[in-house]
C-alpha cells in the first residue's frame, strides 16, 4: 500500500487512499465538517468579506495533510459537542498548508503562523484576536478557554464600537489606554514628558 501511495502522489505517501481516489483530502473535503477549505489569500480574503458582511467573527484553522497532530485537534477538539456549540455563529475556514508551496506560504506570513497546528481568531473587519491564538493541542477545556475570549473581545468590540474607545489602536498600547485632556490641563505641549 505504501508502495502505491509513493509511487501515485508527490506529497502523501502515506496516504495511499487519498493518491487513488478512495478517500478524500481535507483540501477536496471541502465543508463537510463545516470548514471553508481555502489554500490562498483570495479564497482567504473571499472568505473574510463574507465574514464581515454577515457581521461573523471568523476562526482560522491552519492544517495540512500530512500533519498528525492536526488530525489528533480535529478528532480531539473539533468533534466534540461542547466545543462545536461554542463555535456556533462563527465562520470557520480550514486554511490547508498541506502542499506548503507561494500560496500556503504566504497564508502563513500574513498571520505570522510558525506551522500547523494554529488557529487564530479573526473580528468581522478581519483583525486578529490576539488572545485567543491556539498553538498545537491545547486540550478541550484549553480551547473552550480560548474560544470565551475570542466571544468576550468580539463583544467588546461591538459593544464598545471599534478600536480607539478601548485605547488599543496603536501599537504602543498599555494598560492605561488613551488618556484624554485638555489643553489648559497640559499647558505648552512641547514641553511635555512621557512617564513610563
Amino acid at each position: 500500500v505504501l508502495v502505491i501511495g509513493a509511487a501515485l502522489s508527490d506529497y502523501g505517501p502515506l496516504q495511499p487512499l487519498v493518491s487513488i481516489g478512495m478517500v478524500a483530502s481535507s483540501a477536496e473535503a471541502g465543508s463537510a465538517d463545516g470548514f471553508q477549505v481555502v489554500s490562498n489569500e483570495a479564497d482567504l480574503d473571499r472568505a473574510i468579506d463574507l465574514g464581515r458582511q454577515q457581521g461573523r467573527g471568523i476562526m482560522v484553522d491552519f492544517s495540512a495533510d500530512w500533519c498528525t497532530e492536526c488530525r489528533l485537534v480535529e478528532r480531539n477538539i473539533f468533534a466534540k459537542d461542547e466545543v462545536r456549540q461554542q463555535l456556533r455563529g462563527w465562520l470557520l475556514i480550514r486554511a490547508d498548508l498541506t502542499h506548503y508551496d507561494l500560496s500556503s506560504k504566504s497564508l502563513m506570513q500574513r498571520f505570522a503562523v510558525v506551522g500547523p497546528p494554529t488557529v487564530v481568531f479573526l473580528n468581522p473587519d478581519g483583525s486578529e484576536i490576539k488572545e485567543a491564538r491556539v498553538v498545537g493541542d491545547v486540550g478541550v477545556d484549553g480551547f473552550l478557554d480560548k474560544i470565551a475570549k475570542a466571544w468576550r473581545e468580539r463583544e467588546y468590540q461591538t459593544d464598545a464600537g471599534g478600536q480607539g474607545p478601548k485605547g488599543k489602536a496603536c501599537d504602543t498600547f498599555g494598560p492605561m489606554g488613551q488618556w484624554v485632556v485638555t489643553a489648559d490641563e497640559i499647558g505648552d505641549a512641547g514641553k511635555l514628558q512621557v512617564r513610563t
